[in-house]
């Protein structure tokens, strides 16, 4: 359950910061986080059953920082399976062998599938906006206002460029979504 958790926690945090609301609660949802996540909580299950039982047959001896107690070895193996999946034995060339091997049979798979369920929850979530407010000047205006004070002036100028040569509203609001998050949103382009 842990490494599950885990799991959808960094995955969330480092490629959704903005828009992991929309992959985790209804109405919108990404079933393939929930698969991704579950995959790795199998994973640590094994993992903890595997050790408990080498543990029990003193084929194996493990020691130090509570690692005695069985349910702190399943914390930890609950925040490392990540890691450890992601730990290549030898590589040729691009192929990896190893753990990552494993892993890599569905994980370009189940993140492709959540990176376009987030880009389409996106799409419905500013439906109601991208409607009302259809001059891209205006939203620019809006946007370009309201970017908080406390950013680096270095990229306070760059997102100020960024939106500047946006073509269209939808991609505005997306790129301020993305950037600043559901509260900057919403009120920026409140709906009435």
């Amino acid at each position: 359950m842990l490494a599950s958790a885990f799991t959808a926690l960094t995955l969330l945090t480092t490629r959704y910061q903005h828009t992991y609301f929309l992959l985790l609660w209804p109405p919108y949802r990404s079933w393939s986080l929930y698969v991704y996540s579950a995959i790795y909580g199998v994973i640590a299950a094994v993992l903890t059953f595997v050790l408990s039982t080498l543990i029990a047959r003193d084929i194996l001896r493990v020691e130090g920082l509570g690692l005695d107690n069985p349910g702190i070895r399943a914390v930890y193996i609950g925040l490392f399976t990540k890691s450890l999946m992601d730990f290549s034995l030898f590589s040729v060339g691009e192929q990896r062998f190893g753990f990552a091997s494993v892993v890599q049979t569905v994980e370009p798979t189940l993140t492709r599938n959540i990176d376009l369920a987030e880009d389409h929850w996106v799409k419905v979530y500013m439906a109601d906006r991208v409607g009302r407010y259809t001059d891209l000047d205006e939203v620019r205006r809006r946007i370009i206002g309201e970017i908080p004070q406390s950013l680096p002036d270095q990229e306070k100028a760059a997102f100020e460029l960024d939106i500047s040569k946006m073509d269209s509203v939808p991609q505005a609001m997306r790129s301020t979504l993305r950037q600043f998050g559901k509260r900057s949103f919403e009120r920026i382009f409140p709906i009435l």
